[in-house]
Parts: structure tokens; sequence; C-alpha cells
């Protein structure tokens, strides 16, 4: 079985705390961001665009060559006339003016399908409607590209190219051979490898493969907790979308030069991450449970609390009457009889629904619902898998 994914990066530091600074000579700074999920049920897109807007100053933009987003920019398919689209399209419409003005290349790369349903275009048709002519790209298909005119070579790899990773492979071997190449300079993908899953499923990617046609950084969406694993970085999630992503959120930016690579990589912390956040409220009657929450009034609107509790507590019935005390905040309720919760608000990532269970997806199926699992839970799930 696979070891988990370290979470250790070289440093840490909180949004609030970072300084932009210019690169040097023959250097370019390059920011990264994943898993934005403009549009989600549950964290509004205004918040998730503050967020954006905050760590992309004008201070910091200035200092950037490159902008890449790997996958989920959105979460879910749009009305193009809804209220979250239109936010959208404006923040879309400041950044490319702002790409244009500091110079900086924008690149996306499409996600799980069932989230951007590749309206990450949208970027593109905003730089063009409002004659932005920012340099934007955007890659929906297995490509490999330039990173920015004269710079380095990128992979692109996009979720979902196949469901067997193995042939996902196959594609990305004869596109090198096409180009004449047997190494590129980065790899920008989206999806899972297999140091992330605790048993291996047939779409997760082999690092050993990838490790060994990139020279130096592989950037890699999806998975929503943070990690370096490698040449491997995965930003994670730039916001905290649900429970059980208490770990840190924000964004990663790095250093490249032709002559020395990569360096100064940092894990820049969203410090204002949307609040979700569990309590055991097992036998507490409804005043003891209110008397609790009143001791969060100071956190901000749209705050997310979740009661663990029993089916016989007497707050179970109650939840409406709850919500009404403290209308400023999310309140659900999980029932701890249940070994699977209704919600799928506990996935670290969003597993793709299928509707039938095999052998070559029944690990796909079960990973989501095993994460923070203990090892010894882990091990022996996979000693079962492998019988």
């Amino acid at each position: 079985m696979k070891s988990t994914s370290s979470d250790i990066w070289p440093v840490r530091v909180k949004m609030k705390d970072f300084t932009p600074t210019f690169a040097k000579a023959g250097e370019v700074n390059i920011a990264v961001i994943s898993d934005v999920h403009l549009g989600h049920s549950r964290v509004w897109t205004s918040t998730i665009i503050n967020v954006l807007e905050k760590s992309f100053t004008k201070e910091r933009l200035e200092t950037l060559r490159v902008i890449i987003i790997s996958g989920d920019l959105f979460d879910k398919r749009l009305s193009f006339d809804s209220d979250d689209a239109a936010l959208i399209i404006r923040w879309m419409e400041r950044l490319c003016r702002a790409a244009k003005k500091y110079g900086i290349a924008i690149r996306i790369l499409e996600g799980t399908p069932s989230h951007d349903n590749r309206q990450s275009r949208w970027m593109l048709h905003a730089n063009e409607m409002i004659g932005a002519g920012a340099d934007v790209k955007y890659y929906e298909n297995i490509a490999i590209d330039e990173m920015y005119d004269g710079g380095p070579t990128v992979l692109y790899v996009q979720d979902e190219y196949d469901r067997d990773a193995n042939k996902t492979w196959k594609a990305v071997q004869n596109l090198m051979v096409e180009k004449g190449i047997d190494q590129v300079d980065f790899g920008v993908m989206h999806g899972m490898f297999t140091f992330q899953e605790p048993v291996r499923s047939i779409s997760s990617h082999l690092e050993e493969r990838y490790e060994g046609i990139v020279k130096h950084v592989i950037i890699i969406g999806h998975h929503h907790k943070p990690a370096y694993h490698g040449k491997i970085r995965v930003p994670g999630s730039v916001e905290r979308l649900r429970h059980n992503e208490e770990h840190d959120k924000g964004h990663y930016q790095f250093t490249y030069s032709p002559e020395t690579g990569v360096g100064n990589e940092y894990f820049i912390i969203n410090d204002e991450a949307t609040t979700f956040m569990a309590f055991d409220v097992i036998g507490k009657s409804f005043n003891e449970v209110t008397t609790h929450l009143k001791k969060f009034l100071h956190y901000p609107d749209n705050s997310h609390f979740r009661l663990d509790l029993s089916r016989l507590d007497e707050t179970y019935p109650a939840l409406g009457k709850m919500k009404q005390i403290f209308p400023q905040f999310d309140i659900t309720i999980k029932a701890i009889e249940a070994e699977v919760s209704s919600e799928n608000e506990d996935h670290l990532i969003d597993a793709p629904i299928l509707t039938s269970i095999r052998p070559d997806n029944l690990s796909e199926l079960l990973m989501p619902r095993i994460q923070g699992a203990s090892d010894a839970v882990l091990k022996r799930i996979a000693q079962i898998m492998a019988a």
C-alpha cells in the first residue's frame, strides 16, 4: 500500500505575511491556483472571488510572469444569466486586464468534466470581448506547449482523458514522439497519483512515469489537500469547501530560471478560509447546544457548523428551530448511527458518481469514503482488496 502524501512544504506563509518580490534577472515568478470551484453550492462565489483578489493584489501581480490554473476553476455547470456567472465574468475581465498590463501569461487546464464543463473557456471569451489582448490559453486535451513565448515546455494532461491511466500514458508517449522530445520542463495535470490513494485504482497515474519525463515540477490538481511529494506539487483547493478539510488552504508560487531550475517555493496560506467546524453534541439538550453555538457568534457569516448527534437527541428534529436562532450560519446535522453520510461534504476529492460497482472501479468508489481512516484500517482494506 502506498503511503499518503506529505504536506511538508519548504516554506509555508500566510497570505497576510507574504511579501511579493520581483524575480531576479533571468528568473520568473509563477503562481498556481487549483480547485477553485466557482459556483459552489455552499461557499459563495463572491467569497471565493474575494479570496482570489486578496491573493493577487496589484503589488503581487506586477511581480508575476505566469498564473496557472490547474483544473476545476468551476464547481458545476452554470447558467450564463445567473448571478454567479455575472460575478465570474467580471472577475475574469479584471484578471485579463491586469494580465495584459503586467505581462502575465494565464494558462488554464480543464479539470474534472462534471465540474468545469469546459466553462473555463469563458476566460478566452472575456479576454476577447473586452479587447484586453492578454496572453490567455486554455487546454482541454493533452498538449505540450511553451509556458510563455520562449519559455519552458509544459505537458498538460486534463482529468478523465481516459478512465484507464495506462491509456492516458500511452497518449502522452505518442505526443512526445510526435514532438520529437523525450522530456518536458514542467507538467500540469488534473487527477490522482498512486501515492494519493490508499489502494491503487485503474485511473491513478504512476509517479515514476511522469517524474521520468518531467525535468522540474509536476503540478496536479483534484485532491483538495496540499501535498509535496518528490517532483509532484499538489496545491489543493484555494478555499475550504466542506467538512473534514481542516487543513490549510491556499496556493503555490515558485521561481523558474533556465539556468538554475525551480526555486523559492512557497505554499501561500489562505488565512481567511471559510470555517467548517463539527461539534460532538451527543446527549446534549437543545439549550446546551444553543449555548455552545453562541460562543461562535463572532465568526463570519456563512460559517458552516455541523452537529454530530444521535437521532434520539432532542436537537435532531429541531434543526429548523436552530437555524432560525442562527440564520447567519449554515448549520447541518450528522446522525452518528449512519455508517455513510447522505451528504458528500466529507470528501476530500470530488469522485465521479458511477452507476455500478465493478472490479476496475471498486477502489475509486471506496477511496473517498475512507479518507481519514487509521493506518490499521487502511492496511486491512488493502489486504482485502488484494485477496
